[in-house]
């Protein structure tokens, strides 16, 4: 059998359970996951999955330039356990789990249609991704509530792992006997459930646009932002702003962050007083982020940015 050494290359949670399903495949009829492999869909349109033809007609550069990066990260990580996998398969085979093995179950094409079934249905759970049968099948509708974006926590209300690695699913809302069942996925932009499920809701409170960064040239602006890790220079920005119906960005993100001291380049004194207690943790983030009228300033740069682009591009 392969040896956990053999494993240690696999990159994330999706590759180590697309590695297992690529088995379980190859196993058929005789896989005790064969049922929930049945059910799975023959094909998830996410951005792993795209042509290049497909990626090109997206208007965002940074959705075109993240499934390139998905698709060839997919097709190294393939190269380096391509080996592995057919050990693994082949190991149970001769412990007597299947007569034969199902070959096509254990190609690129495979794997990387494995890793678009994972990162479109499994649950992030405690920092770990969980495929969980039955409880992944309600379809996704937003909630009317009128939340705030809670980074997630929202969705951790209703779906709760336990220690013995059970998933509980509590349903979000109130339902007709004998109506379909949906659920809120979360507090997520379009671009995610592109990205990764695979489709593009027709209603979203959390949707936003992606904005190219404004240039910045400001010498000590641009100090700040090194010492703060948001950004080295020109050559290294940050990922383009999120923007929603708002104008808005979501705080305590990187972008929010880089919209918060860039605003600084237009007051002098805030940016001076910024500057002496940039090395200081313990006021950085509110003499250079969370400063006094931080939201306002950035709102009024999201604008001028989004005068100044071609498109913003959800």
């Amino acid at each position: 059998p392969p040896l956990a050494s053999d494993l240690a290359g696999v990159r994330n949670d999706d590759y180590a359970i697309a590695l297992q399903l690529c088995v379980e495949c190859a196993l058929g009829q005789a896989s005790r996951f064969r049922p929930y492999l049945d059910v799975l869909p023959e094909r998830v349109s996410n951005l792993e999955t795209f042509t290049a033809e497909q990626l090109d007609m997206l208007q965002s550069s940074t959705l075109k330039e993240t499934g390139r990066q998905m698709q060839d990260a997919t097709t190294r990580q393939y190269d380096a356990v391509s080996r592995t996998l057919h050990s693994m398969a082949s190991h149970m085979a001769e412990s007597g789990a299947a007569p034969d093995l199902d070959g096509d179950c254990l190609t690129l094409e495979s794997f990387r249609h494995y890793t678009s079934v994972v990162g479109s249905r499994a649950m992030v759970m405690k920092g770990r991704k969980h495929l969980t049968p039955l409880a992944d099948m309600p379809n996704y509708e937003p909630k009317d509530d009128g939340r705030e974006n809670e980074a997630g926590q929202d969705f951790l209300k209703y779906h709760v792992l336990g220690e013995d690695g059970s998933m509980t699913v509590k349903s979000d809302r109130n339902f007709k006997a004998g109506g379909q069942i949906f659920e809120d996925y979360g507090d997520n932009p379009n671009s995610l459930y592109l990205e990764a499920h695979g489709f593009v809701p027709f209603s979203n409170p959390f949707d936003c646009a992606d904005l190219p960064n404004p240039s910045v040239t400001n010498s000590k602006v641009l100090d700040v932002m090194r010492s703060l890790k948001i950004s080295s220079g020109p050559s290294d920005p940050s990922p383009p702003a999120c923007v929603s119906v708002s104008g808005s960005i979501q705080p305590n993100t990187r972008s929010y962050a880089y919209y918060a001291v860039a605003a600084l380049g237009s007051n002098p004194s805030r940016l001076n007083y910024c500057a002496s207690n940039v090395d200081d943790p313990a006021f950085a983030g509110s003499a250079c982020i969370r400063y006094a009228g931080a939201a306002a300033a950035v709102q009024g740069l999201v604008i001028q940015a989004a005068g100044a682009a071609e498109h913003p591009t959800t």
